[in-house]
């Protein structure tokens, strides 16, 4: 006997996933309701929030530009703040954005060794890759996460300043150091990173984890994680 297939919702029917180029509108959503089989109806969500299916539909069309009306923002902070217990639980980091991350905490491991053994392109001399850079450990009030940067300028340093409150400072002779210390720490928090709305977080927004992840503690140095990381064979020798 064959057993007919079940019905399935057509993809305009559920909210888009969280990406890195995800609107602010769809981020909250994602807090403010829990998946089904890591999806979310739209249906659901028009229903709750008082709209119609159609008028929900034009927000999510237009969710790049659209602001949301106080009422309607309102109702998802409340229903996202209560679904969380108190905090925010923004939509996980997408699986290509953790993709590009894995190959970038590996360039960071070859670029460090590179340094080291002085075997770097003359241009790493020129392009502020040798100065000194700081790893910032970060706190979003608003959007109730931690992030992490690594800077060399204090404009960049003003500007998430703006956001965010400064948890922890290391101190790396280049950036390459300080993107090993970067890289490590987020591995420790990878079950929680997450895209936050970008007018919370308006730089580094996939740079965040959410809150009940903890804080973390910064590596002590870059040496203490490139060595860790050739002892688990995880480095070309």
């Amino acid at each position: 006997m064959t057993v007919p297939a079940q019905p399935t919702l057509p993809d305009l029917e559920l909210v888009p996933e969280a990406t890195p180029a995800t609107p602010d509108l769809v981020c909250w959503i994602w807090a403010a309701f829990p998946p089904h089989r890591g999806t979310i109806n739209q249906t659901r969500v028009a229903d709750a929030l008082g709209v119609s299916r159609r008028t929900l539909g034009r927000w999510l069309a237009d969710a790049q530009d659209r602001s949301f009306d106080k009422q309607t923002r309102a109702e998802l902070a409340r229903r996202a703040i209560l679904r969380g217990h108190g905090t925010y639980l923004w939509p996980d980091l997408d699986p290509a954005t953790r993709y590009r991350n894995h190959g970038q905490t590996r360039n960071a491991y070859i670029a460090y060794q590179a340094i080291t053994d002085d075997t770097y392109p003359d241009a790493w001399r020129t392009n502020g890759t040798l100065d000194e850079h700081q790893v910032l450990q970060l706190w979003y009030p608003d959007a109730h996460v931690y992030g992490i940067a690594v800077v060399s300028n204090d404009k960049a340093l003003a500007k998430i300043k703006k956001d965010a409150e400064i948890l922890q400072v290391r101190h790396t002779p280049n950036k390459y150091a300080g993107l090993l210390i970067k890289h490590a720490l987020q591995a420790t928090r990878a079950g929680h990173r997450c895209i936050a709305p970008r007018t919370l977080v308006k730089t580094g927004r996939t740079e965040t984890w959410r809150e009940n992840g903890g804080p973390g503690r910064l590596p002590a140095s870059a040496g203490r994680v490139f060595a860790s990381t050739r002892t688990r064979g995880l480095l070309p020798g």
